[in-house]
């Protein structure tokens, strides 16, 4: 066999042998996937689709990306409220429906964002509180906060553009009032 005969199969070979290598990592993001359709079907299920609020949808501020965030999961569009989160910061999509499988309906409010500008990368610091009302009509109040990020927009020269996401946030259960529970600050110490 020829030298060129050689180097042409060898991405052959290594693209069979990665399909092979491949295979059950594939049917395992397979079972997953039909679990998380699973998750979104029940919930879809109990869903009042004539109670349903208007679509938002804005990334232009820490606030509005929170707002359009809770508004996506209030409609029921899990995969938009997940397109929030920034790559690689996701929670396992199923479980994460899962979680709001008795979730009715969510209220949201929130405080003063804070901004953070780091190198190349801009920060806020969202204070959140929301009210979860479930399904038999007990509700919850949560206090907490998000980290949204975004690659400053001059430095994202070529596609695909990332817009402001999650980076991180932490809820906890709160016995005050909605209004009250919303963190005064959520910067880092």
């Amino acid at each position: 066999m020829s030298d060129s005969h050689r180097s042409s199969s060898i991405p052959f070979v290594l693209a069979i042998t990665g399909l092979f290598c491949a295979a059950p990592a594939f049917a395992q993001s397979r079972e997953a996937t039909e679990q998380a359709f699973d998750a979104v079907d029940r919930v879809l299920a109990r869903k009042d689709l004539n109670n349903i609020p208007d679509y938002k949808d804005d990334r232009s501020t820490s606030e509005a990306l929170i707002e359009s965030f809770y508004n996506a999961i209030n409609r029921g569009e899990f995969s938009r409220a997940f397109s929030y989160y920034s790559d690689g910061n996701q929670p396992d999509f199923g479980t994460w429906v899962g979680g709001y499988e008795n979730t009715k309906a969510i209220k949201l409010v929130t405080g003063p964002a804070e901004g953070d500008p780091g190198a190349g990368v801009l920060y806020w610091h969202q204070p959140v509180a929301i009210e979860a009302e479930t399904y038999d009509g007990k509700k919850e109040v949560f206090g907490g906060c998000y980290e949204i990020s975004m690659a400053a927009p001059l430095n994202q020269e070529a596609p695909p553009f990332r817009p402001m996401s999650i980076s991180s946030g932490s809820l906890k259960k709160s016995t005050k009032k909605l209004e009250e529970s919303v963190p005064e600050s959520c910067m880092p110490d």
